[in-house]
């Protein structure tokens, strides 16, 4: 019978052609996972000196139960962990990684990098190497600190690589021990650099197993096929959206004009990401927040599936939650959106098309990594940073920003005055191995660059510019993009007339009241367009209009301020690695909605200015509006 094609034969050959076809479109359709950061399990590497030099044995632990308090000895843990990884990590590195046995001879041709400890230093004059954690155990004075001890840094004639050095990061340090005339041992660096790179295969590489440290379900075995899949979904997009303040009219105006656009010219997202702020203002400064949070979402939802049904069909929205939106309080990782807000617009969109995520969240698409984080954090780590980092010839800020969250393997490396984090799920802010995809979603100017096989994205304020980002996963690349502002300020002049005829209205029917009050018509601006203004009446600038020269600064100005950050300073945060400093550290009341003082801004009536935008003559030249306030 060798040889003779059977009835039963072909059913089964059948069978396993179809069940190898069902399986890949099912891989295909479930090729999008969002992962929830209170489920990722946590890795810890144990490093013991050898006769190699150091041993490394992975330990991998099931994530904790969500909760927002810890036990002391978490706070200590999270910053030991962090040193004992990127430890593993440089010692891995070749320019770091000492002589094998027997190899000795070759040491004098083939110079390494020898890391000493901390506790070491004692005695010794020669030039060392330290890894350690930057941190101001006085006010004012920067240190130095590993497991087993901590020394003062004289930091004056140190020359960095690129990376911002802030607080609570861990640095490599290079310099000799000298003494002072009060016998006080100070750590003189010559130069001062980020732990090495570490890629992401060599990452794989050095665990055995290849253990899944992202979290959600992965098969190593049908990588090949997903890659396949990846490959061949040449026309699959991703579509990146930060600060979708949905109270403010032009914003909902612009996500249904990109929508439009989308959907006519036929190219259609698989993956839509919605992040915050989704007011405004931040969430709690008016009674009314829950329910107007609760429209806008639900007015989003219903246009969605009355005007653009076609994104139903196979696109999956996830929801990401900014700093300032409901959430216990100001720290990281943050949960997802309640589903008593989110209700409305998930009926509309369907269960099945909406994910609502942690503050970071993780997508797996296919083969590839995707670490999503909402957090205005760039200002932040430039304020805090040891020494005044340099830009020019060694790169933008953006890729110092980029290589220093790659380099720490950690999202957020500040202290938790800057910016809280949970104790006891600190390493859902790791990132190691680092992902093909970071997302490091801020206020500033949208940016794209690669760092070590790593994409490095900003899709900017949407709020601010209607700026977004397009990421192809087929060919791993982005795209900046927006929506035509003007074509916003066309459809909406109406509704602002009609605005303004209202405010009018209510001033004339106020002015009984007031009793020629001049401050009345401040008063009546406060929330022009959605735009929350202080009670001096110094407001931010109007969304589809970028910052001003003036207004918005530069990189040279902000860095200046560095040195002058005694309201950020002066926190003590020594002594981390240790379990002797159990105390919670109080979150630091930092404004990031400008990247200046918002007393350095001069007073606006945001009425006038949204007038001036759309009321143009010929010329070009804005029409003066009699109405406008005095500036300061």
């Amino acid at each position: 019978m060798n040889g003779i094609l059977t009835k039963d034969l072909a059913e089964s050959i059948a069978s396993r052609l179809q069940k190898d076809a069902d399986r890949q479109v099912g891989m295909a359709a479930a090729s999008i996972e969002v992962i929830n950061t209170f489920t990722v399990p946590s890795w810890q590497s144990d490093t013991e000196p050898s006769t190699s030099g150091f041993g490394t044995q992975n330990r991998i632990s099931a994530p904790p139960k969500p909760v927002i308090d810890g036990r002391p000895q978490s706070k200590a843990g999270m910053f030991r962990s962090r040193y004992e990884l990127l430890l593993a990590k440089t010692l891995r590195n070749p320019q770091f990684r000492p002589p094998a046995s027997g190899m000795l001879s070759m040491a004098k041709s083939s110079p390494y990098y020898q890391l000493t400890g901390i506790e070491s230093l004692a005695g010794s004059k020669d030039e060392k190497l330290v890894l350690g954690m930057l941190t101001q155990l006085e006010e004012g004075s920067w240190f130095l600190e590993d497991l087993n001890g901590s020394v003062k840094l004289d930091l004056s004639e140190a020359s960095v690589t690129a990376g911002l050095h802030t607080e609570c990061s861990f640095a490599i340090a290079q310099g000799h021990l000298i003494e002072t005339p009060n016998q006080e041992s100070i750590f003189h660096v010559s130069a001062m650099g980020t732990p090495p790179l570490e890629k992401r295969e060599e990452s794989l590489n050095a665990m055995s197993k290849n253990p899944n440290l992202f979290g959600g379900h992965f098969e190593a075995s049908e990588t090949a096929q997903l890659l396949k899949l990846e490959k061949e979904a040449v026309d699959t997009m991703f579509l990146l959206l930060s600060d979708v303040a949905l109270d403010n009219s032009r914003v909902m105006a612009g996500l249904k004009h990109m929508f439009t656009g989308y959907i006519e010219d036929g190219a259609l997202p698989k993956l839509v990401v919605l992040m915050g702020n989704f007011l405004s203002h931040p969430f709690g400064q008016h009674v009314d927040d829950v329910m107007t949070l609760t429209e806008k979402f639900t007015e989003l939802g219903t246009a969605i599936a009355a005007d653009f049904s076609p994104l139903l069909e196979e696109c999956v929205f996830v929801v990401v939650p900014g700093m300032n939106d409901p959430g216990p309080g100001n720290v990281l990782p943050r949960p997802p959106m309640p589903k008593t807000v989110m209700k409305g617009f998930i009926d509309a969109v369907g269960s099945e098309r909406v994910h609502l995520a942690t503050n970071p969240c993780r997508l797996r698409y296919m083969t590839q990594e995707i670490v999503i984080l909402r957090d205005d954090l760039m200002q932040k780590m430039i304020r805090h940073c040891s020494v005044k980092p340099e830009f020019g010839e060694s790169g933008s800020m953006s890729e110092h920003f980029v290589k220093s969250v790659v380099d720490q393997s950690h999202l957020c490396p500040l202290p938790n005055s800057a910016r809280p984090v949970l104790w006891r799920h600190a390493h859902a802010l790791w990132l190691f191995p680092v992902p093909h995809v970071v997302v490091l979603a801020d206020k500033t100017d949208g940016y794209i660059c690669k760092y070590g096989g790593t994409l490095g994205l900003n899709p900017g304020s949407f709020a601010t510019d209607f700026s977004f980002q397009v990421y192809l996963p087929a060919q791993k690349r982005a795209q900046q993009s927006s929506v035509n502002s003007e074509e916003i300020l066309d459809k909406t002049e109406n509704a602002i007339h009609q605005s303004d005829q209202e405010c009018v209205s209510d001033r004339g029917d106020s002015d009984d009241d007031a009793s020629g009050d001049d401050n009345s018509t401040e008063e009546v601006d406060m929330h022009i367009g959605g735009i929350a203004m202080d009670t001096d009446g110094e407001g931010l600038p109007l969304p589809g209009q970028p910052l001003d020269k003036d207004e918005a600064g530069n990189s040279d100005a902000m860095l200046d301020d560095i040195s002058a950050g005694a309201e950020d300073g002066g926190e003590d945060e020594g002594k981390h690695l240790s379990d002797d400093d159990m105390g919670a550290s109080e979150s630091e009341s930092d404004d990031d909605s400008v990247l200046i003082p918002l007393d350095a801004l001069p007073k606006r009536d945001i009425k006038a200015m949204l007038r001036q935008a759309v009321a143009s003559d010929d010329s070009g030249e804005p029409k003066k509006d009699a109405s406008r306030s005095g500036e300061n």
